[in-house]
């Protein structure tokens, strides 16, 4: 697997990531749009899928934390709430 590119000439935190209230995850798709070509991946194949926008998301988060940057309130609240789960194992 090939390392993450990040995009140039912007930052994770442009993404602008929240969790609604309702467990929704909102963030700002023309962004997103920047990884998925710096990636090489077709930007409207990747935001019709979630779990490949989920996925970019969560690779560029990685690769922002790796290169120093600052923690993400909703990027962690989402790991954490993953970690939850996983550890509830299945019902």
């Amino acid at each position: 697997m090939r390392p993450f590119m990040l995009p140039e000439a912007t930052c994770f935190e442009a993404l602008e990531v929240e969790v609604c209230t309702d467990g929704m995850l909102f963030f700002r798709p023309k962004v997103l749009k920047l990884a998925v070509m710096a990636n090489g991946d077709e930007p409207s194949r990747v935001l019709a899928d979630e779990d490949l926008m989920m996925h970019y998301i969560a690779q560029w988060y990685l690769a922002h934390r790796q290169q120093g940057g600052q923690p993400d309130e909703a990027m962690e609240r989402i790991a954490r709430g993953m970690d939850a789960k996983e550890l509830q194992g299945p019902h």
